[in-house]
């Protein structure tokens, strides 16, 4: 059974020398301070000491996929997949690796695994639910709208009660924007209250801006502004952590556009321009080489 994050932060050492298990520590702790990086590079340390260790090319895949480069990151997805079958895990992030791609079919099928799973542990609710999520998401792209949001209400049953409610938190978001696009806009307004509820970045900044959104639809306007008041200064958190995130850059920009900073908006829009343009070479770049 994979370890959790958490076992892999408390668990000492206990032997001389760094061992792929020190090298995984090093990685995670890399990346909760954002630098992406060495913390591949720690994770290629971990793989170099243990190939066959599954967690370590996780790791590195979702590293990988933060840095935009997704054909690598799926590769490495693959390979946690072939050393451990039962990496549920792997499988859903190896999903939205696909669906950030536009590799729509094959997202879907790699989540096949789970349709007929019934999940046990609170572990595997928590893979399940974002796995339904993700199964949404395909929906959407399909046009299945109600189906989708049938996908996401089973996102939400399965990730409530979760610690810290993060994975029925995202299933709110996405729900809120489904039915944003469905004009149903009260509805869309409690989906996003729903997922700022818990207050994690980075959902609670997409969802103060849905909620702004929705408000405005609703011509409910002096809600709105401190709706998207809320989204910039959550925004303005998420960017501390990752500056390099072009979508939060160009989310940032539309909040600072329902309050009116037109000056700050067509800066931040730049921003993510800048970086949108960049991550588009890097990706031209990977297809060429």
């Amino acid at each position: 059974m994979l370890r959790s994050l958490w076992q892999l932060f408390v668990a000492a050492p206990g032997r001389q020398g760094k061992t792929a298990e020190d090298w995984l520590r090093k990685g995670l702790e890399l990346m909760t301070k954002g630098s992406l990086e060495e913390s591949v590079q720690a994770f290629n340390k971990a793989i170099e000491a243990d190939p066959q260790n599954a967690e370590a090319w996780r790791y590195k895949a979702l590293m990988l996929r933060d840095q935009g480069e997704y054909d690598k990151a799926v590769a490495a997805f693959d390979k946690a997949i072939r050393l451990d079958s039962q990496n549920m895990e792997a499988r859903v992030e190896k999903a939205g690796t696909l669906m950030i791609m536009g590799r729509i079919s094959e997202a879907a099928i790699a989540l096949d695994a789970f349709a007929d799973t019934i999940p046990v542990s609170p572990e595997e609710r928590l893979w399940q639910s974002d796995a339904w999520r993700i199964k949404g998401n395909i929906l959407v792209e399909k046009g299945s709208n109600e189906e989708a949001l049938k996908a996401y209400d089973r996102a939400i049953e399965l990730g409530s009660g979760q610690p810290l409610g993060s994975a029925s938190a995202m299933a709110w978001l996405n729900e809120g924007h489904l039915l944003m696009r469905m004009e149903r806009y009260e509805d869309a307004l409690l989906a996003y209250d729903n997922a700022a509820e818990p207050d994690l970045p980075p959902v609670n900044s997409e969802a103060w801006l849905g909620k702004g959104r929705a408000l405005d639809a609703l011509s409910r306007h002096y809600e709105a502004v401190e709706a998207y008041n809320r989204s910039v200064e959550a925004f303005e958190i998420d960017l501390i952590i990752s500056p390099e995130a072009a979508k939060f850059w160009k989310e940032k920009a539309d909040a600072l556009d329902g309050v009116s900073r037109y000056e700050e908006a067509a800066s931040a829009y730049e921003k993510a321009v800048q970086l949108f343009r960049k991550d588009i070479e890097i990706n031209a770049e990977q297809s060429n080489g």
